[in-house]
C-alpha cells in the first residue's frame, strides 16, 4: 500500500497498469454477476456515449453557472424532464450527487419550513416506515430531527394506521417509498398523502430506485399505484438518474410541489469577505461530467429506450421470481411487481446460500437483522445470465440444505 507521495514521477502507463492491477479484485459487473448494487447495463453505444459526455465536461464545475452556462442549461433540462415524468411539469428542484443528497435536502427543506411556519416546535420529528432508506435516518441525525420508525404491515408496505398513530405535535414530515429498497414494494402513497395533507405535514416520496422505472412500467401496461405528484399531498420527490435512468454516478433529482417549499432548500451566505455564496444543494464544487452524462443518458435513450430497458428488467425479474419460487424451500417476500425483491429459505440458512453463491461468482444482497433474506436488484444486463443464476442458486440451496455449505461469518449490510 502506498502511504507517501512517490519520490519520483511514475510513467503514465505504469500508473494505469497499477490501477488495473488493483481492479482485478473488483466484481465483474460487465458479466452481470452483481445484483446488490445497481451497475451499468452493458458495454455498448450507451456506455461509450456516457464516457464521452462525462469527459467533455471533465474539468468543468457545476458551482459556477455564469462560467459554464452549458452545465446550467443541462441541469435545468434534466430537472424538467424528470418533473414531467413524475407528474408535475415545471416543478422546481435540482440535480444532486445521488439519492442520499436528494433525501437529505428533502428533510432539510421540511425542517427549515417548520422553523419558519411552526416556531413552537423545538424537537421536530420525521415518521418513516421500517423499510425506508437509511439515508433518511442519516439526514435526520445530521439535521437534528427525532426519527420515528414504524413497523411495516404483513405485505411489507408502510402501515398507514400505525403511521397515523405515530403522528404527534412535533411531526413535520412523513416518508413513503416507491418502491422500498428492501422488498421492492410501493407504499400506499395515496393514503399517506391524504393523511399528511389532513395533518398539515409534508410527505416526501423516496422514488430514488423507482422514479425511472414506475412511469415506464405503467406505460407498458403494468399495474402501478399512484405514487407521484399527481397525488395531492405529495410535497417532494427524489429520483435517481444513476440507477434506472442509466447515467453514471452521481446523478439524482430532488423535486418539490411549489416554489414556496423549494425556497427552504436554498442556502445563501454573505457574512464573510469573499462575496455572496449561494447554492441550492449540499456540495459547493460539483463535477460537470456527471451533469453532462445524465443529460446525455436521458436524450440518447428517450422514451423508446427507457420503455425497452424497463420491459427487459421486468421480464427478467418475472423469470427470476418464477425460478426462485420453483426451488424447494425458497419463497419471495411480499408481492413485488417491479425489478427488485427479496427472498427467504425454509430449508437452508440464508447465510449459507449467500456464501455459496459468492463461490459461484455472484454478488447478491444479504439483508435483515439477523440475516433473513437475500436481495436482488435487476438490471438489463441480467437478462443474459438469468438461467445460469437460477441453476447455480438451485445447486447452492441443495448444498446449503444438506449442510455442505456453512454460512461465513458475515453480517447483513447495504453497502
Amino acid at each position: 500500500m502506498t502511504t507517501r507521495i512517490p519520490s519520483c514521477r511514475l510513467a503514465s502507463q505504469d500508473v494505469l497498469a497499477a490501477i488495473r492491477k488493483m481492479q482485478d479484485a473488483d466484481v465483474e459487473w460487465q458479466r452481470g454477476r452483481i445484483f446488490n448494487m445497481v451497475s451499468p447495463q452493458s458495454e455498448g453505444d450507451l456506455d461509450r456515449l456516457l464516457k464521452d459526455a462525462y469527459l467533455s465536461c471533465f474539468y468543468q464545475n457545476g458551482l459556477s453557472p455564469e462560467a459554464y452556462p452549458s452545465l446550467a442549461r443541462m441541469q435545468r433540462e434534466v430537472v424538467q424532464m424528470t418533473a414531467d415524468l413524475l407528474g408535475h411539469p415545471g416543478a422546481p428542484g435540482d440535480l444532486t450527487s445521488g439519492g442520499s443528497e436528494s433525501n437529505f435536502l428533502a428533510v432539510k427543506t421540511a425542517r427549515d419550513r417548520a422553523r419558519a411556519e411552526r416556531p413552537d416546535i423545538s424537537k421536530p420529528e420525521i415518521i418513516l416506515p421500517a423499510s425506508a432508506h437509511p439515508s433518511l435516518s442519516k439526514a435526520a441525525h445530521y439535521l437534528g430531527l427525532k426519527e420515528v420508525r414504524v413497523p411495516v404491515d404483513d405485505g411489507q408496505q408502510a402501515d398507514v394506521e400505525r403511521m397515523k398513530q405515530a403522528i404527534g405535535p412535533n411531526t413535520i414530515v412523513m416518508v413513503g417509498s416507491a418502491p422500498s429498497w428492501p422488498h421492492g414494494i410501493v407504499d400506499p402513497i395515496e393514503d399517506l398523502a391524504a393523511l399528511a395533507k389532513r395533518e398539515g405535514i409534508m410527505l416526501h416520496v423516496d422514488a430514488c430506485v423507482g422514479g425511472f422505472v414506475l412511469p415506464f412500467a405503467k406505460r407498458l401496461g403494468r399495474s402501478v399505484p399512484p405514487f407521484d405528484f399527481s397525488v395531492a399531498g405529495v410535497t417532494s420527490m427524489s429520483a435517481d438518474i444513476h440507477k434506472f435512468g442509466y447515467a453514471p454516478k452521481g446523478a439524482s433529482v430532488i423535486l418539490y410541489r411549489d416554489e414556496e417549499m423549494y425556497n427552504f432548500q436554498l442556502f445563501t451566505f454573505d457574512n464573510w469577505t469573499g462575496g455572496t455564496y449561494s447554492v441550492p444543494t449540499f456540495p459547493g464544487s460539483r463535477p460537470g461530467g456527471a451533469i453532462a452524462a445524465a443529460w446525455a443518458a436521458l436524450n440518447f435513450l428517450g422514451f423508446p429506450g427507457y420503455l425497452e430497458m424497463t420491459e427487459t428488467c421486468l421480464k427478467t425479474t418475472e423469470r427470476l421470481i418464477e425460478g426462485i419460487r420453483s426451488i424447494r424451500g425458497l419463497f419471495v417476500l411480499g408481492n413485488p411487481q417491479y425489478n427488485l425483491f427479496a427472498f427467504e429459505s425454509c430449508d437452508a440458512q440464508i447465510g449459507a446460500i449467500w456464501t455459496g453463491m459468492r463461490q459461484y461468482g455472484w454478488r447478491i444482497g444479504l439483508q435483515g437483522k439477523p440475516p433473513t433474506s437475500l436481495h436482488l436488484t435487476v438490471a438489463p444486463s441480467h437478462a443474459r445470465v438469468v438461467e445460469e443464476f437460477l441453476e447455480d442458486l438451485k445447486k447452492t440451496v441443495e448444498s446449503g440444505a444438506s449442510g455442505d455449505i456453512a454460512a461465513s461469518a458475515t453480517v447483513a449490510r447495504y453497502n
